[in-house]
Order: C-alpha cells, then sequence, then structure tokens
C-alpha cells in the first residue's frame, strides 16, 4: 500500500470515529431539548391564574393586619397597591375598618401611598374624609408627599385647595421647596400670595435655603426685601451667611457688617471665620 493510500485511511478512520462520538454526544442533548420543549408546551396549555378577586384580596389583607407580632409590610403595601387598582372603594372600606391601635398609622400612611399612585385625587378625597382631624390632616399629608415625589406643584395645589384648610405647616414649607428646586419662580408666586405673618415668613426662609445654593446675592435680597425683622429673618440671614462664605467669603463678610443687630452680626462673622478655617489643620 502506497504511503498516501495510508494517510487517506487514517483520515478517513478519524473522520469516522469522529462523526460516530459527535452523533453518541448528542444523544443524551437530545433528549432533554425533547423533555424541555414538553414541558414548555404542557406549560403553555396550562390556563393562566386568574386575577385575585376583591374579596380574595380582603381576606389577605384582614389575615396580614390581624397576625400577632410584626407585620410583613411588603406582602402588605403589595396587596394594598393590588386594591387600590382594584377596587379603591373597597380599600376605603378597608381603612375604616381597622382597629384604632398602635398598627393602624403604618397601615394608613401604605394606604394612602398606594392609592395615591393609582389616583391621587380620589386619594385625597378619601384622606380628607377622615373623621379624627388629627389623623385627617396626616393622611393628606402623606398622599402630598407621595404626588410630590412625581409632581411637586400639583401636591401644593392639592394640599392648599383641601377644606377644611390643612393644618401642617411643615408640608407646604416643604413642598414649596420641592417646587422651588424645579421652578423657582412659581414658588416664590405662590409664597407671594399668602397672607402676611409668621407663617408666610417660614416659607420665605424655604426659598431662601434653596436660593442661597444657586444665587446668593439673589437670597440676600429676599432676605433683606421680603421677610420682617425678627428670628426668621435672622436664621434665614444665616443660612446666606454660611453658604455664601463657601464661594465668595469677602462679599459674605461685607454683607454681614451692616446687620444692624449687634448679636447676629457677631454670630455671622463668627460663621463666616468658621468656614474659611481649614477642615484638617497641620498640627
Amino acid at each position: 500500500m502506497s504511503k498516501n493510500c495510508m494517510i487517506w485511511g487514517a483520515v478517513a478512520l478519524i473522520a469516522s470515529s469522529g462523526a460516530y462520538l459527535a452523533l453518541k454526544s448528542t444523544g443524551p442533548s437530545s433528549s432533554r431539548h425533547e423533555a424541555s420543549k414538553a414541558s414548555f408546551e404542557k406549560s403553555a396549555r396550562r390556563p393562566p391564574k386568574p386575577d385575585a378577586t376583591t374579596a380574595d384580596l380582603l381576606a389577605g389583607l384582614r389575615s396580614l393586619t390581624e397576625r400577632e407580632g410584626s407585620k410583613d409590610l411588603e406582602k402588605l403595601e403589595k396587596e394594598l397597591n393590588l386594591l387600590a387598582r382594584k377596587d379603591p372603594q373597597a380599600l376605603a372600606g378597608f381603612a375604616d375598618s381597622l382597629p384604632g391601635d398602635s398598627s393602624r398609622q403604618i397601615i394608613l400612611h401604605r394606604i394612602a401611598r398606594a392609592w395615591t399612585n393609582v389616583d391621587p385625587k380620589a386619594a385625597a378625597e378619601w384622606a380628607t374624609g377622615l373623621r379624627n382631624p388629627a389623623e385627617r390632616d396626616e393622611m393628606v399629608a402623606c398622599v402630598c408627599y407621595a404626588l410630590s415625589q412625581s409632581d411637586p406643584l400639583a401636591a401644593l395645589q392639592l394640599a392648599e385647595n383641601c377644606h377644611p384648610p390643612v393644618q401642617a405647616p411643615a408640608l407646604f414649607s416643604t413642598l414649596v421647596q420641592q417646587v422651588a428646586e424645579r421652578d423657582y419662580p412659581t414658588a416664590l408666586e405662590w409664597v407671594e400670595r399668602q397672607p402676611a405673618g409668621e407663617r408666610r415668613d417660614e416659607l420665605y426662609h424655604g426659598l431662601v435655603q434653596v436660593l442661597s445654593e444657586r444665587d446668593s446675592v439673589a437670597a440676600a435680597h429676599l432676605v433683606a426685601e421680603r421677610i420682617p425683622a425678627g428670628p426668621i429673618q435672622d436664621e434665614s440671614a444665616l443660612v446666606v451667611v454660611s453658604r455664601w462664605a463657601k464661594t465668595d467669603p469677602d462679599a459674605a463678610r461685607e454683607w454681614a457688617e451692616i446687620f444692624e443687630d449687634d448679636e447676629l452680626r457677631e454670630r455671622s462673622l463668627r460663621e463666616i471665620s468658621l468656614m474659611a478655617m481649614p477642615e484638617n489643620p497641620d498640627r
């Protein structure tokens, strides 16, 4: 036999062996593929799981809230979100049925958030209809805080239009600042429409906190021109001084030196000096 015939014979033998091995190795894999395909076809023929009914959701919520010890808050919030989307009136009825124990407030807060995510107006109507005045104000605030995450101006308008008025000064101050972060002129215009007094001065203070991060000169004008002399003006001036000193300590010092109140002037100058000190001085 020639050398070439021997080489081609070896190649043919290797090729045939490889084909045999390949065929052998595909056997189990092919079986697994067929089994997987059959399992998928079986699951595809299975009817979809029906949506939970209102009764099912209410039963689940009662089970979660009546359970002794700590609550599964994650599961509770999930069930509340489902019921808020499916049947808001049933959710309101469930809220009314809650006992006046320590967990009631926790659950009401979650109801307010879940409902606001679906229908802020309906959630606000539910909250304003609560019979306990303190609970009513707290839930209206909760609805507004939840809404402010996506639309702070709508939240501010919702709080403003509640009747009777919401007794939650901190709510309005927070919402005004959130609006100012996005649209300062609109926030300023809203504050200017409020009746003169301490409440409006507090709202101006909130605007100062936002504006002083962007424009210290404008913030200084706001303090001097819109807030009357007194504790709120003093605190607002200190906010501006401390933030102005970070970018232009000389200008901040020049402004502080014209303060008429001796104590405020000394506090401001001391604040500027502290801001000028290095954070980690060498010893």
